[in-house]
């Protein structure tokens, strides 16, 4: 190739993704033909044998029904997930986050027989109809629930951070569940997300499996109709190698884990990625009837591929570590581009896949030769600047070949508890990557403050981190969307409001021997400054002007917002407990005076900082 038709090439790669988001906000604007519709964001699906299509909707608090019969299903919360029975007579849905609750419909039935209480972010129902139990996550509490139709009671078992999907094997025994983040000290050597293996009706964990290193950003699981393997597509981030470029996956890949049920351990972990092209943010997975194709949703480039399982399998039989081989599935899949942006929730009903894209509130139909057959749902969508800036965070077309998206580290605005070598203030000292909730209004950024405020990261991220430029209005829309984030109110939460535990811990917080309140003053519980506060450590360093290496001992203030969902700590997230920065964590009482605090007092301190 000659080297201007190359340059072009390159220049198209890095440049689509933003000419192609300009062109449909424009036709969002300016389209005559049709009425637009308010976009709402589609989160889950469920189908029935009836060919009945149950859509779940994540802004205005509605479940829609299509086909012979159609209707819409009015909850009190957003709804985070569906549930069909076998016969399709009943149908689940999960809704809310700190009022989390569990519905129940009976078939054309509008009004509920099932309203209950379902604690903190309940997610991802799933209906075992032998034994008569509802099984959901609750994400941000950390647990899973089983609810008893025929008994009408609840029972909740801890299994750790961020249960976010869960799916049933064939004969309805075991329960696996997928969490979202690691919740390792992101200093250690293996810092990964993991899954959990739940015995259905006593709710006893079997077994928990570590993802390999790097592994984060899991958002749905589903397991082969023979029983002898469940997947899960998730980020695999090389979060050990300073971020300097973006081929062959060198900051993130995607990727997909092959679980053997039998023996109840990682069977194989491959890239779904090409050589030169990353598969960003791959989401929903769903498995054909007859087990003969995989399908994969990638959220941040807007395809969906579909992998020849038996020759996948087949090819694993001879290979080691496939998921250092960028190209390992190529030659195994197809690859579709939707006909929507953002596609995530997929299911696989009577030989056909139905793909939800989530910033289109379309559906798309493929069949299990992967060709697609029609797209429902095609109305233009009307966005505020708002929604725009969701869709560029969590676009990856923009970025140079597709590796990554905003989202990819920080899911939801927030961190994927990794630690990153950025360029910003040198090379070969990792930070944590930090929550992006109010940085807009606590300005600098970074651990180090290397950027005056949050704008100013936004457009150096793009150019350093996606290694491509934003145009400057989608760069204000993505501003206004991380302006707009607000904390989820916490678990830690009694009914909206402090325990009588957190109000002692409150008083500690703000009493003058103590000082909590010196550096984290609200609204945002920070005093938005750098301090040296003893966690300096070999790794932490800079250069000055002249290229001599210096000590890097003053580190940003953490907003305390939302800092129970924020672990692990300290600029190197040394620490996965709030209990471990006080105590085992403040030698020298360094960071307030808490050296003195009976184990009572600290308790209620912890109760209360995690309640913010």
């Amino acid at each position: 190739m000659k080297k201007g038709n190359k340059a072009l090439a390159d220049l198209y790669k890095t440049g689509i993704g933003m000419i192609i988001l300009i062109i449909i906000f424009c036709v969002c604007q300016s389209n005559p033909q049709k009425e637009e519709a308010e976009w709402h964001g589609i989160n889950d699906m469920a189908m029935d044998d009836e060919g009945h299509l149950y859509v779940a909707h994540r802004k205005g608090n509605i479940i829609s029904s299509h086909g012979k019969r159609s209707f819409q299903y009015r909850t009190p919360y957003e709804p985070t997930g569906l549930a069909l029975s076998e016969d399709g007579e009943m149908f689940f849905a999960t809704a809310g986050i700190d009022n989390g609750v569990l519905l129940g419909w009976k078939k054309h039935h509008q009004t509920p027989f099932l309203s209950q209480s379902a604690g903190h972010s309940p997610v991802s129902p799933q209906f075992e109809k032998r034994a008569g139990f509802v099984y959901f996550c609750n994400r941000f509490a950390g647990t899973v629930s089983a609810y008893n139709l025929q008994e009408n009671s609840i029972r909740t078992v801890y299994v750790g951070r961020e249960p976010i999907a869960a799916t049933l094997t064939p004969d309805g025994k075991t329960l696996i569940v997928a969490h979202h983040l690691p919740e390792q000290p992101s200093t250690n050597d293996t810092v990964a997300a993991k899954v959990t293996f739940i015995k259905t009706v006593s709710l006893q964990i079997i077994k928990q499996v570590i993802l390999p290193n790097g592994s984060s950003g899991a958002r749905d699981i589903t397991v082969s109709p023979d029983g002898q393997w469940a997947f899960i597509p998730h980020v695999l981030a090389r979060y050990t190698l300073p971020t300097t470029q973006l081929e062959r996956g060198w900051m993130n890949t995607n990727a997909l884990t092959i679980l053997d049920l039998a023996k109840q351990s990682r069977h194989a972990t491959v890239l779904l990625d090409d050589v030169d092209y990353g598969a960003a943010n791959s989401w929903g997975v769903a498995c054909s009837a007859d087990g003969r194709v995989l399908a994969i949703t990638h959220a941040g480039i807007h395809k969906v591929s579909f992998l020849d399982l038996h020759l996948l399998l087949s090819k694993l039989e001879h290979m080691n570590e496939p998921e250092n081989i960028v190209g390992f599935t190529s030659d195994c899949r197809q690859r579709r581009t939707t006909t929507g942006l953002g596609p995530r929730e997929i299911i696989a009903h009577q030989g056909r896949f139905y793909v939800a894209n989530y910033f289109s509130d379309t559906v798309d139909i493929y069949n299990s030769e992967s060709r697609l057959e029609e797209s429902l749902f095609d109305t233009p969508m009307c966005y505020s600047p708002q929604d725009r800036g969701e869709q560029i965070f969590h676009d990856a077309v923009s970025c140079f070949q597709g590796w990554q998206s905003c989202a990819s580290c920080h899911p939801e605005a927030r961190a994927d508890g990794l630690n990153w070598d950025l360029m910003n203030d040198y090379i070969g000292n990792p930070k944590n990557a930090k929550s992006l909730l109010h940085a807009h209004y606590t300005p600098p950024m970074n651990w180090t403050g290397i950027r005056e405020n949050a704008e100013a990261s936004v457009r150096a991220g793009m150019l350093h981190i996606q290694f491509t430029l934003i145009d400057e209005s989608l760069a204000e829309a993505m501003d206004i969307y991380l302006m707009s984030r607000e904390p989820i109110p916490s678990p830690y939460l009694k009914t909206g409001q402090l325990s009588a535990s957190a109000q002692q811990g409150k008083r500690l917080f703000n009493n003058v021997d103590v000082g909590c309140y010196r550096c984290h003053p609200p609204p945002y519980y920070t005093d938005l400054d750098l301090h040296d506060v003893g966690t300096h450590t070999p790794l932490d360093y800079t250069q000055n002007k002249d290229g001599v290496r210096i000590a890097q001992t003053h580190f940003d203030t953490p907003s305390l917002l939302e800092v129970w969902r924020t672990a692990p700590y300290l600029h190197d997230g040394r620490y996965v407990t709030i209990k471990e920065v006080i105590t085992t964590g403040n030698h020298g009482d360094l960071r307030g005076n808490t050296s003195h605090l009976s184990d009572d007092e600290t308790d209620c301190l912890v109760e209360y900082i995690l309640s913010l």
